[in-house]
């Protein structure tokens, strides 16, 4: 089903977040322009 599909890439979407700020803080803004734009390429689907 795609509401399956869709929470699991949003439970990635946030991990891969999560991750990427802990790394490293500086590359937050970046990361969250690219981070709106796969989302909104997902949602696009």
């Amino acid at each position: 089903m795609p509401s399956e599909n869709f929470s699991d890439g949003i439970l990635s979407f946030k991990k891969a977040e999560a991750l990427q700020k802990e790394r490293n803080a500086e590359t937050s803004d970046k990361f969250q322009d690219i981070s709106l734009r796969l989302l909104m390429l997902f949602l696009l689907k």
